[in-house]
């Protein structure tokens, strides 16, 4: 019988165990009028129903994630003017 090897760090397991990843896509224009109030990652995260941690992991994993509350806080810090 033979053994299965471990998946590698990084590498997605063949049994797809776990917890599924929270989806941000869905929500990018919520992302985005939360950052253009200028909330925290702490409020985002917290609107969002996620903790801090899962949203810092989302922004590095996914570039429209980022791109979305940059361009939000972006576009607040131009209403105040």
């Amino acid at each position: 019988m033979p053994s299965k090897k471990p998946a590698a760090k990084g590498e997605a397991s063949m049994n797809g165990g776990g917890r599924p990843r929270f989806n941000f896509s869905d929500k990018l224009s919520l992302i985005r009028k939360l950052a253009s109030i200028q909330c925290t990652d702490e409020e985002i995260a917290a609107g969002l129903g996620c903790s801090q941690d899962t949203l810092a992991r989302g922004r590095k994993r996914e570039p429209d994630l980022d791109a979305a509350i940059l361009e939000g806080r972006a576009n607040g810090r131009m209403s105040l003017r």
